[in-house]
């Protein structure tokens, strides 16, 4: 990125300097440059002097190795396995996933093991032990030789698609395509050169997704149910259906999820957990007698298999046998001595005993010697747990019924605690006893997992990642004593330096307005310094991880060619992504550039321009360790804020502040929309005739404009930041489409062809006048410009979304123009020429931003219009499972529904999505749409049946939704008379009304 960076400086770059330097455009991530940089070749502008000094023969070497991975690019996105299935998105590896997975390992069948192995080999790769990795996905391909010998092609394409993924990243380009060539070689035996659709693979990735997130077990079902379909009878994916049932485990479906193991049972008779699974569910369906036969049968066949124990143990505890319950758990224990979870079990039961001890009435007396007993049980379990890993905050509320409050102040922190923290440690604890009573489906979701231990570094290192996430979820920041326990829990885990910065920030909070000043020092004042700070790192910047790559790119990108007067912005911008990378020493020259930026260019109003780089500098410093560097620069705040005269000690609320924390919001994406315009509608009142603000606010009324497309909220707003900036050819660019949009296009047409006159703004413009001449039908015109615009900004996903849309174009363009196109040979090859660069330049699009919802919305259209309706299925369950923003969800069930509708002939699920579409909100394009679509697909049905109670009430709620009450009545009244005329009423209905 570093390299990048200094290409886009260059002005002028000629010849193979500027084929060098696409190269590094195509490859910024690190990794990419692995074989360059073992050649020798250097990044950044020596690299550049050293490429140009390179013999011809290693020009070609080079070039060679760049078109490989621009070839793999392509490829290693369409593979099926645990690099493309986002399995950790979004909070990275789950705690003590790891050693789960171990464990599994350990105990579980061969056929199984591979499974597990290639997650571990997965795990390896996202804590960067690459070469670790390899050897679980050696292991992995040794087991399926064993075991699966007839089919070992098929089940080793997980396998090799991880190979060829890791040894990417490892820059092992050449070792990356041997496996994705054995890849090829075996699908292209089916009609995909690098997927195909089997059981086995679905059975794989089901597996996968119940292992690893407990929240996409309808994922889990949907691949389990796919591979059952070609596969009905085997065992495996039975068992694997079966488990995703349970665990979904909605009462709707309890009977089914019972029918569900039963089946499994059959298939796999030796498989006891499974039969465990089934008593639980039966225990809760009333049904105990059945469910303990299954139990006790399990216990006989597998009296050491500690999933077994442990699952019977919770049927005991649920049913109420609490010494039973006990011995299984103590029975566990002797296989895994140190799972801090069975102690805290056991202790449960000895409190639940305790309770019944003490409902039976037999003791009055809390000195009771027998409820003493039991409560010293309960304790020494506790205390064992704690022992091996348990957090003391699990424990907290069952020890304050065991013990008195300064005994637990001791066993909780073994220091001596002020009065005002005999108190638990938190207000909102979780009781983690009656979280497995109250949802035993939660408890046993583990299928044959195993369970964590903390007698590795690895465990008890996942420990305490647990128990801080407990607490600071649980405790809210402003809590009395917040940072006090805090401090506890890091000196409790051996973490001491974390443990004294939360200690000196209680200490800031009481020493506030200390006269030698000494709270400043410690950083400490949440509510007054750093959080105060009017910043990127204040404003709750929503940005996914998958999102950061594309982001960066723009941030170039209009660094580069954007006119607006925002490149101070856009490098403050960088600098925090870089710091969420991890990259902190980058972020800092990123901020000195835009420091320096401030300096040059708004030399009147420097020290307000800078408030936002300096609140920056002061985060990050902090984050950093460096504290002195961070009070520098909160002093630097604090001093321009007090000849400002702000009210405020480290914030200035002014229209320069409000604009930069717009173009942050904006850049950002468009679930922050609505906070961008309240940024700068802020910013326009203060300030009408600001340049900067007026601009602001007319993009962000035209973006929003074109989200909801329920009328013109953006002309006026456009023409006006025009007037105060009249050479922003961006500006006039967006007019021209918006005069388009309103049946304005000649209009419009001159706006874009001034626009094109000036190159200010050269990439921009290119896009936005592709877009005006593809909506004018002039798609050639639209593909030219795009392709110019492509060689400067080759990552751009907006500008492969464009260009696809214009291919796409040009195939309705083809069918509409071409009677019986399908049985002629030029146009039938034409569109599906046409349809293969659709689809390139959409995957790729998806590849690089994987929450770009419309891209993949266009991709799953296409793949349905060449018949490929498996693909375009799986797009829109990936969709379905993303965190979209409310009007992404929108589109994503609105154009589901259709696909429901028109190609798979379901009309009952087309209802269904539609009807979510139109629950996304009101005032929209797509919800006026959902609306429609709903009642032609009900007044469709209709004509079959005039008396479909369903479809009548539906046609009334559409027009209800739309304000027609008379309709709706009219509609609703229908539907009561027919329900009368067929009996549904029951007797007590409305009766027929009289005409």
């Amino acid at each position: 990125s570093s390299f990048s960076f200094h290409c886009r400086q260059t002005k002028k770059i000629s010849g193979e300097q500027s084929a060098w330097a696409l190269a590094f455009e195509n490859s910024r991530d690190a990794d990419c440059h692995h074989e360059s940089q073992a050649r020798g070749v250097p990044k950044g502008k020596e690299g550049l002097s050293a490429y140009l000094e390179l013999g011809a023969g290693e020009k070609r070497e080079f070039t060679g190795s760049e078109d490989r991975k621009s070839s793999l690019d392509k490829v290693l996105s369409q593979l099926k396995c645990h690099f493309t299935w986002n399995l950790f998105k979004e909070n990275g590896v789950p705690d003590g996933l790891e050693s789960q997975v171990l464990d599994q390992i350990s105990t579980l069948n061969t056929e199984i093991k591979a499974t597990m192995y290639n997650l571990l080999a997965y795990i390896k790769h996202c804590r960067g032990q690459n070469e670790e990795a390899l050897e679980c996905l050696q292991q992995a391909e040794e087991f399926i030789q064993h075991t699966h010998a007839h089919q070992a092609e098929r089940r080793s394409l997980v396998t090799w698609g991880n190979y060829a993924w890791v040894y990417y990243h490892l820059g092992r380009l050449s070792e990356a395509q041997t496996y994705v060539d054995k890849v090829k070689q075996v699908c292209e035996k089916f009609s995909n050169p690098y997927s195909i659709e089997c059981p086995e693979l679905e059975g794989e990735e089901g597996w996968t997704w119940l292992k690893c997130r407990e929240n996409q077990n309808e994922r889990a079902k949907v691949c389990f149910e796919k591979a059952l379909e070609k596969n009905p009878s085997n065992p495996e994916f039975s068992s694997g259906l079966a488990i995703a049932m349970y665990r979904l485990g909605a009462k709707p479906q309890e009977y089914f999820s019972v029918d569900l193991l039963k089946q499994a049972i059959e298939l796999s008779p030796d498989n006891q957990y499974i039969k465990v699974l089934l008593a639980l569910k039966l225990l809760k369906m009333n049904e105990e007698a059945e469910g303990e036969r299954l139990v006790e049968k399990a216990l006989e066949t597998a009296p050491c298999q500690t999933d077994v124990l442990y699952h019977a143990a919770n049927f005991y505890k649920i049913k109420g046998d609490l010494d039973k319950a006990i011995e299984l758990y103590l029975k566990a224990l002797e296989f895994m001595p140190n799972n801090c979870y069975l102690y805290y079990q056991i202790a449960g039961c000895y409190r639940a005993k305790v309770k019944q001890v003490q409902d039976t009435g037999d003791s009055e007396v809390s000195g009771n010697r027998e409820v003493e007993e039991l409560k010293q049980y309960a304790k020494d379990y506790l205390n064992k747990a704690i022992e091996r890993g348990l957090s003391p905050l699990y424990t907290f509320t069952d020890l304050t019924e065991l013990l008195d409050t300064e005994e637990h102040s001791q066993t909780a922190s073994s220091t001596h605690v002020p009065n005002t923290e005999k108190q638990p440690l938190h207000g909102n604890s979780c009781n983690f006893q009656e979280n497995h009573e109250q949802s035993e489906d939660t408890a046993v979701q583990r299928d044959l997992e195993g369970f964590p231990t903390s007698n590795t570094p690895l465990g008890k290192e996942n420990m305490k990642n647990q128990q801080q996430k407990i607490a600071e979820s649980q405790v809210p920041q402003d809590a009395p004593n917040y940072w006090y326990r805090q401090g506890l829990i890091h000196k409790m885990n051996g973490d001491l330096l974390r443990a004294a910065e939360c200690y000196e920030k209680e200490l800031g909070c009481l020493l506030k307005n200390s006269p030698s000043g000494i709270d400043s020092f410690f950083l400490l004042e949440e509510g007054n310094s750093l959080d105060q700070l009017r910043c990127h790192f204040t404003w709750d910047l929503q940005i996914e991880d998958t999102e950061m790559p594309d982001l960066e790119n723009r941030v170039f990108d209009q660094m580069d060619f954007l006119d607006i007067q925002c490149e101070v912005e856009m490098r403050n911008l960088l600098a925090y992504v870089k710091h969420l990378e991890g990259r902190d020493e980058e972020a800092l020259t990123n901020l000195k550039e835009a420091e320096d930026l401030t300096q040059q260019e708004c030399t009147n109003q420097s020290h307000v321009r800078s408030l936002v780089t300096w609140g920056n500098y002061a985060w990050l410093y902090y984050h950093m360790g460096r504290l002195a560097d961070a009070q520098t620069y909160l002093d630097k705040v604090e001093n321009t804020c007090k000849e400002l005269a702000s009210s405020s000690r480290y914030k200035l609320e002014c229209p320069e502040m409000d604009c930069q924390e717009g173009w942050a919001l904006m850049k950002c994406g468009g679930r922050n929309y609505e906070r961008v315009k309240a940024c700068f509608e802020k910013a326009v009142e203060a300030a009408p005739n600001n340049p900067e603000a007026s601009t602001g606010y007319a993009i962000i009324m035209y973006r929003l404009d074109n989200i909801r497309k329920t009328g013109d909220i953006s002309t006026h707003p456009l023409k006006h930041a025009i007037s105060l900036n009249p050479e922003n050819v961006y500006l006039k660019a967006l007019l021209a489409l918006k005069l388009q949009e309103t049946g304005q296009e000649a209009e419009g047409e001159k706006y874009i062809e001034e626009a094109l006159t000036n190159m200010t703004s050269h990439n921009y413009v290119l896009r936005y006048a592709a877009k005006f001449y593809r909506r004018k039908g002039s798609l050639h015109e639209a593909i030219k410009l795009l392709k110019i615009a492509l060689k400067a900004t080759p990552n751009s996903t907006l500008l492969h979304h464009q260009i696809a849309l214009c291919y796409r174009s040009q195939i309705f363009q083809i069918k509409k123009e071409a009677t019986n196109w399908r049985s002629r040979g030029q146009p039938r090859e034409n569109v599906e020429q046409l349809a293969g660069l659709v689809i390139t330049h959409l995957e790729y699009a998806v590849q690089v931003k994987p929450t770009f919802v419309l891209a993949y919305i266009h991709l799953a259209e296409m793949y349905t219009e060449i018949g490929s309706r498996r693909k375009a299925e799986d797009i829109y369950q990936k969709l379905l499972c993303m965190n979209s923003a409310r009007e992404e969800l929108q589109a994503i069930h609105f154009n589901y529904g259709k696909f429901q509708e028109h190609h798979r002939k379901s009309e009952v699920d087309a209802i269904a999505h539609y009807l979510k579409a139109i629950k996304m909100g009101k005032s929209s394009f797509l919800w006026n749409k959902s609306i429609t679509s709903l009642r032609k697909l009900a007044l469709k049905k209709l004509k079959n049946n005039v008396l479909d109670l369903e479809s009548l009430s539906i046609v009334g709620f559409s027009y209800k939704s739309e304000g027609d009450l008379h309709m709706a009545l009219r509609y609703y009244e229908r539907a009561l008379q027919a329900a009368a005329d067929l009996g549904k009423s029951g007797g007590h209905g409305p009766q027929a009304p009289k005409s």
